[in-house]
């Protein structure tokens, strides 16, 4: 089999049909809506053959955002990364902790409407 074309990247004319039926397995693993991280996934695992002998769903955190704020207020309030204090929640600044988890997290990146990180 020879791939002719493809618009996914790691898919060239030397991808093995065995190595596109082991990405498909793999893909069966991953909720549809997360799709767009797929081709960022490829580039941190260098290809095809390290997502598919390395990738694991459970080793990513995917929260759903589109600006620093949200996602600095969904790792407060859903995953509890930091404790406020009652009376200090209407001064903390969820932008600027979202801004700086996201700049300090390992292989993050953003889609549309996700941050992914692990």
């Amino acid at each position: 089999m020879i791939v002719v074309d493809s618009n996914l990247a790691g898919i060239s004319e030397q991808t093995s049909l065995q190595e596109i039926q082991q990405l498909a397995e793999k893909l069966e693993e991953i909720p549809a809506l997360y799709e767009k991280c797929l081709e960022r996934w490829l580039s941190i695992y260098g290809g095809i053959r390290g997502f598919i002998s390395e990738f694991d769903l459970e080793d990513w955190t995917i929260v759903e955002a589109s600006n620093d704020e949200e996602f600095g207020v969904a790792l407060v309030e859903c995953f509890e990364t930091i404790k406020i204090p009652a009376e200090l929640e209407n001064y903390f600044d969820f932008e600027s902790y979202g801004r700086d988890c996201r700049l300090n997290s390992k292989d993050f990146f953003s889609t549309n409407n996700y941050y992914v990180f692990r």
